[in-house]
Formats: C-alpha cells, structure tokens, sequence
C-alpha cells in the first residue's frame, strides 16, 4: 500500500491518501483520504502501518497522483470542482465497499455525493430523502466515510445548522469543526 499527502492552497491542512497502484489497469485504488494538521502525524501513520511513498520511478502512478494534487489545488483555488465525478476521470477507482457494505450506507453515499459545492443540507433532509428516521445511522455512515471531501460529509449539517462532528476521530474535536467550517466557507457556503 502507498500513500500520497500535500498541502492545498486556501487550507491549513495537509490531505493524505493512501492507496494501491493497480499494475493491471493502470490505475489506482483509493483506499483512504485523511485529513492532518501537521506532518508529524503523517510521519506517524505512515511509519505505523508501514506505507510506501508514491512510486516517483513509475511515470503512471506519479502522473495520476500529480493530477488528483491539481484538482484539489484547482478546487480550494476557487474553481470548485464535483471531486467524486472529476476523480474517476483520472484513472482513480474508489474502494467504499470495504467501509459501505450495507443498502442504507450507500443509499446515505448517494445522498452525499449529490451535494454540489457550496450546498450543504442536514442529517434530517438525508433521512426524509432516503426514507429513514435512523439519523443517528446517517450520521455514523458519514463518520464512518473513508474518503471525505470526495463523498462531501463535511457539507452535512446539524438540523438547527450547527456544524457538528467531521472525519470522526474525536482526538481533536474543535480541529475537527474548525476544519469543516473552513472547509464549507472555502466552497462557499452560507453558514
């Protein structure tokens, strides 16, 4: 497994992902992507759980990875791009069913991936479009989302719009809601 982190600009942040190269198909499988306040806790995972830095030998998996940087840098640069339909475009398939296995989980994916920039909505408006009163579910198949900002969780809202929890670590609660109203103010949206 390999891992990919930088900095985009606008956010005080750095994006980690880690991933397979797939040789077969000439392409990768994103696996995770991580929010971090500071490389030491890259450094940290990274070491932990025994990663390798992108193949910077293998000219396929180099130019894949530098395009996911530009469309990131293009998206917190202003230009506001739909992550999860862009991504796919770049040779970048996106492992969810390890984390969704259930119908209600992807039926929360597709309720989150409809969420343009810009837009948020509430874990109540996802229940009365997928027909569930399971909120507190809603909300664990958001936190349990292992490539946030791809699938937009951090565009969902508490029903009185209050910003609530983001990525679901708990170690930093306050980075954590920091983060996603940075993130929500990035895209534009009203708060």
């Amino acid at each position: 497994m390999s891992y990919y982190h930088f900095k985009p600009p606008g956010l005080q942040t750095y994006i980690f992902l880690k991933y397979y190269y797939q040789n077969s198909t000439k392409s990768i499988l994103l696996q995770e992507l991580t929010m971090f306040k500071d490389k030491n806790e890259i450094l940290r995972i990274t070491k932990t759980n025994q990663l390798k830095p992108v193949d910077s030998s293998n000219k396929n998996e180099q130019q894949i990875i530098d395009n996911v940087e530009k469309l990131f840098n293009d998206h917190f640069s202003g230009k506001l791009v739909d992550l999860f339909t862009e991504i796919q475009k770049l040779k970048v398939d996106l492992d969810l069913k390890t984390k969704y296995k259930s119908e209600f989980a992807f039926k929360v994916l597709e309720s989150l991936v409809n969420i343009k920039p810009g837009e948020t909505t509430s874990y109540y408006e996802i229940g009365t479009q997928i027909g569930s009163k399971a909120y507190r579910a809603i909300g664990n198949a958001c936190k349990s989302n292992p490539i946030p900002l791809i699938v937009p969780c951090h565009r969902v809202l508490k029903k009185n719009g209050e910003i609530g929890g983001f990525m679901g670590k708990n170690s930093d609660i306050e980075w954590e809601t920091n983060l996603k109203r940075e993130l929500l103010t990035l895209e534009g949206a009203k708060l």
